[in-house]
């Protein structure tokens, strides 16, 4: 029968490894913390200014017939009388007051706080988590919302499926 090679950890031996495997760890999730830069900065404050004055603008009816969508996002039926669309408000002034990302250095998940006028003067606090990714020419680029779940998960250091990408 073949020998067995067998380790025993005790004492100084065994705090030593729990510390280098603890330091490890907090290091795949320390480099998952991101800044998010200027650039990415402007397209999440532009993408938000867009999507408080025409909510319609990023929500986009996939796998229906197009020509079903009324201008303002609602079904046509036939033979029902349909209200008329609003019309346009006026822009949106948003303010970004904090943004944090967790992720990678070409996709981003971004936890925004942020104050909004609207156009009647009232103030809406919110908090958005939005997708960001660097597109091919080095600008930024939102690809639609996410979640507190998936902010927080970005910062397993795990591989995912042996990309980048999460």
């Amino acid at each position: 029968m073949p020998e067995v090679a067998s380790a025993r950890l005790t004492g100084w031996k065994a705090a030593a490894l729990a510390v280098v495997i603890l330091g490890w760890t907090a290091w795949g999730f320390v480099g998952h913390l991101q800044a998010v830069p200027e650039p990415a900065r402007e397209a999440l404050q532009s993408w938000l200014v867009e999507d408080y004055t025409a909510p319609e603008a990023h929500h986009h009816h996939l796998g229906l017939a197009s020509d079903v969508y009324t201008t303002d996002g609602g079904v046509a039926l036939q033979g029902v009388d349909m209200p008329t669309p609003r019309a346009p408000v006026d822009s949106a002034q948003v303010t970004l007051e904090s943004v944090d990302g967790h992720g990678w250095k070409d996709f981003v998940i971004t936890h925004e706080k942020i104050a909004v006028l609207m156009p009647d003067q009232r103030v809406v606090h919110a908090e958005r988590y939005l997708d960001l990714a660097r597109g091919r020419n080095g600008g930024w680029k939102i690809s639609g919302e996410s979640s507190a779940w998936n902010y927080w998960w970005a910062l397993v250091p795990a591989p995912r499926n042996g990309s980048s990408w999460p």
